[in-house]
């Protein structure tokens, strides 16, 4: 089923303008109109169309959230839940291409466009490792299982570093999409660990956060359009006073305007000792208290949700172009249910888009 859903969605990361909570008109020149939706907010993430004669095929790449103050995102959604509008330089109006057998229309993956990548950074102090280590080791394994796919994927990578009192963060296993590999070096923990009883919090949150901009500044440099994620757990506060906290915020922000805002930052405490408000600020996208160990695994499962979330709301749909000449202007409506009690149909578009289909023939697969 992972392995259905993993050839189904892609991922990519973030965010590019920000969309009016009205609704305007596209305005073609005879007067017939293509309603602007803005209950979703779709960005384009390549800033374009890609078309390449003499293949037909035309893929955009985006992202779909809710145009709200939650701006939750939207994953896991099918080729049924869009629909493809285009307009060549002869035609009067916007024609839906709705047809599968016309368009071919897919949500594909293709690992060498697109790479997301996942960093847990553990804290893994003696006051860590003497009180929760194994429901730590059990509730980090879920995590992992929760957030990455069974079948495995080079699009999906995480890597796992730890924390103490140390000057630097320690890696636990490198950026891998081999899901027991990822398991088993979180099975291998031991009490023994750690040397120093300190917490270096800022500290790893710095260094953390310059990997993860690295990471993707890298894929980035190969045309990659690439997105992570950092998830934080501690069950104190800074206590190395190695740097400081505005020192900490700061390298997030960096790293955010860096990557285009295309890294989030989540994280986990537990604990009396917690400073919930530095963990909220670090966790810019997604804070979690956990009030005591018996809670440890239900919050990292909800952790990883919001990190999967995330992940499969980034898509690439492809379809065979109908054109074979002229500049085309092309609309993307995506359709969202929300479920639940209160279900509701949230809607938007992407418009704006264009491509040239000169040299266009016959040749989409």
């Amino acid at each position: 089923m992972q392995l259905l859903k993993l050839c189904t969605f892609v991922l990519l990361l973030l965010t590019l303008t920000t969309c009016e909570l009205f609704k305007m008109k596209v305005k073609p020149p005879n007067g017939c109109s293509l309603e602007s939706l803005q209950d979703l907010k779709i960005s384009n993430l390549s800033g374009r169309v890609l078309a390449t004669p003499p293949s037909n095929k035309v893929s955009v790449l985006f992202q779909v959230r809710e145009n709200n103050a939650s701006g939750k995102p939207v994953p896991n959604l099918q080729e049924t839940d869009f629909s493809i509008w285009e307009k060549g330089e002869g035609d009067n109006c916007f024609d839906e291409k709705t047809s599968n057998a016309e368009t071919n229309k897919k949500i594909v993956l293709n690992p060498q466009r697109f790479k997301f990548s996942t960093m847990l950074v553990l804290d893994l102090s003696k006051s860590i490792t003497s009180a929760y280590l194994e429901d730590l080791k059990t509730a980090a394994t879920s995590f992992v299982e929760k957030v990455m796919p069974e079948a495995g994927s080079t699009s999906f990578t995480m890597g796992i570093w730890w924390f103490d009192g140390s000057a630097q963060i320690k890696q636990l296993v490198n950026f891998s999409s081999n899901r027991t590999e990822l398991t088993s070096a979180i099975g291998r923990i031991t009490a023994q660990i750690s040397s120093d009883g300190s917490t270096n919090l800022n500290g790893a949150v710095i260094q953390s956060a310059t990997i993860a901009n690295l990471r993707v500044a890298e894929f980035t440099k190969q045309e990659i359009i690439a997105g992570a994620a950092v998830v934080y757990f501690t069950d104190g506060r800074d206590e190395a006073s190695r740097n400081s906290k505005p020192d900490a915020l700061n390298a997030i922000n960096s790293a955010q305007n860096v990557s285009q805002d295309r890294i989030r930052f989540l994280s986990l405490g537990i604990g009396n000792e917690t400073n919930l408000q530095d963990l909220k600020d670090f966790g810019l996208d997604g804070f979690l208290p956990a009030s005591d160990k018996s809670q440890l695994e239900t919050k990292f499962l909800e952790i990883g949700k919001l990190v999967s979330d995330e992940a499969y709301s980034y898509y690439i749909l492809e379809y065979c172009s109908g054109k074979r000449n002229g500049k085309v202007e092309v609309s993307l409506v995506a359709n969202y249910n929300t479920g639940g009690k209160k279900s509701k149909t949230l809607r938007g578009t992407l418009s704006g888009l264009t491509y040239s289909a000169i040299g266009f023939q016959d040749l989409c697969k």
